[in-house]
């Protein structure tokens, strides 16, 4: 529980550092985002030799992936402060702070085991979309490319169409005029709504198997226990 709890902390104070070094891009180095940055800094700092101190295996802890994502995002910046270069300028360095989302191995465990179990039906489905995409900026270039061949003047330049709409984003930067080209786009639109629904329920069917299965193993445990 108090794991969950700990780890729950870390997250929210990634996310909220994450916004402070967007508004330090926006609004440049003030003294407010200055103290709010060196208050991060001193937590994830601490934080981070504390676990160091707790590990069992300190060069293990030192030089596993995330722990060395850490040491840089934390105290690189922290270093190349002191030759002088600023803070706005390691703002990159900073980002990397985000990846203490992804230190919980329990988290992670799930993510891979979820992800080993449907890789195959994803890599099908998104196969699927490429070739509806495909198939849709070929039609629509065919259908539009007399009516406006400046905008759809190729089928390459055509794709960001296909993208857009198979999404449903639609900028409308690219739209067709003719009544063929509607047409396809009207039944694109609606096959993007179908065919990315499909991982979409892949990926969460998946999880909710995933955390029933861990459930049933927890429960099972308790009772050996007992």
């Amino acid at each position: 529980m108090l794991q969950k709890i700990y780890q729950s902390i870390i997250i929210v104070f990634v996310v909220i550092n994450s916004f402070t070094l967007i508004a330090q891009i926006d609004y440049g180095d003030t003294d407010y985002l200055n103290y709010i940055n060196i208050t991060f800094s001193a937590i994830f700092s601490i934080e981070y030799i504390i676990r160091l101190i707790i590990a069992r295996r300190k060069l293990v802890f030192i030089f596993s992936f995330y722990n060395v994502i850490d040491f840089i995002a934390i105290f690189l910046p922290l270093i190349l402060s002191l030759f002088g270069i600023n803070s706005h300028e390691l703002i990159v360095l900073r980002l990397l702070r985000v990846f203490k989302i992804f230190q919980n191995t329990a988290i992670m465990n799930r993510l891979i085991n979820v992800f080993k179990k449907i890789y195959l039906e994803l890599l099908v489905s998104y196969c699927l979309i490429f070739v509806i995409l495909i198939i849709s900026c070929i039609l629509m270039f065919y259908a539009e490319h007399e009516a406006q061949p400046q905008v759809f003047s190729s089928i390459s330049n055509t794709l960001w169409w296909g993208v857009i709409t198979l999404t449903t984003v639609g900028y409308g930067d690219m739209y067709p005029i003719t009544l063929l080209g509607r047409l396809i786009a009207a039944i694109v639109s609606m096959l993007g709504i179908g065919v990315f629904a499909i991982p979409s329920g892949l990926i969460g069917g998946a999880f909710i198997d995933e955390i029933r299965q861990e459930r049933e193993l927890v429960a099972k445990n308790k009772q050996k226990l007992e």
